[in-house]
Formats: structure tokens, C-alpha cells, sequence
């Protein structure tokens, strides 16, 4: 059976507010959310994919395409002709 964390512990494990979590659960953002009765508890499987989207990569020498600007560490945003 998967972990279920409650939103006080959702929020301590994120470093956030319990009120972004409950936000982001009213507005169905970020987290998927289990109802049992009248408690919520989000799946631990939940925040670690959250952590995982968020996590920013260590290679600051990628290059990525940001509408039509190729961004890499040494541009930082310039379009590719500057």
C-alpha cells in the first residue's frame, strides 16, 4: 500500500506553507490528493515526482530552446545572434 502523508507533513517535506498546499489542492495543481472521510492526505509517490519536475539540472552547459532564444550558460537568454 502506497504512503499517505497529511498536508501539514506535505508542506514541511516541499518547504512551503500549508496554505500553497491546500491551495494547490483547491485549484487540483501540483499534487495529487487522497480523500479517506473528511481527511485529506496526499501520496508520498506524489511530492517525490513534484521534487523531481522541479529539480533543476546540474549541467549548466545544456542548451535548451525558450521560444525561438537559445538559452545556455553563457548567453543566459540572448538571442542566438548577440
Amino acid at each position: 500500500m502506497e504512503k499517505l502523508v497529511t498536508i501539514r507533513e506535505a508542506a514541511q517535506q516541499l518547504c512551503v506553507s500549508i496554505a500553497a498546499v491546500r491551495g494547490w489542492r483547491l485549484s487540483r495543481k501540483h499534487l495529487d490528493f487522497v480523500k479517506v472521510g473528511r481527511a485529506v492526505r496526499v501520496p508520498q509517490k506524489s511530492i517525490d515526482k513534484l521534487i523531481e519536475r522541479q529539480t533543476v539540472p546540474h549541467d549548466l552547459n545544456s542548451v535548451e530552446r525558450k521560444g525561438g532564444v537559445c538559452v545556455t550558460s553563457k548567453t543566459q537568454g540572448l538571442p542566438p545572434s548577440v
